[in-house]
């Protein structure tokens, strides 16, 4: 598992990932300093080891998980988890 860590408004975070035990799949979660889950939120996606294998592609896997573990960062720093549970609490308000 390799980490990035990155602050936000006076928080550290880290976002961790991992390629899963098929070796095909990448895990991408942000935890907060004390090892909770900073949100719901949790990323992954495949690649085929025939990308993997193929050296014309060697950059494209890392590429992918460069752009989900930006994505798992800048959905912290827009709220993204709690404006979903603000909708959420206001429409249970409104039944």
């Amino acid at each position: 598992m390799q980490k990035k860590k990155f602050e936000f408004e006076n928080k550290k975070y880290e976002v961790r990932y991992w390629l899963e035990d098929n070796n095909e799949t990448y895990k991408v979660k942000v935890f907060t300093e004390d090892g909770k889950p900073a949100n719901s939120y949790s990323y992954s996606y495949g690649i085929s080891l025939e990308i993997i294998n193929d050296e014309k592609a060697n950059k494209y896997p890392n590429d992918l998980l460069n752009d989900l573990i930006l994505l798992a960062e800048n959905d912290v720093k827009e709220k993204k988890w709690e404006n979903y549970l603000n909708v959420i609490n206001n429409f249970k308000e409104e039944i």
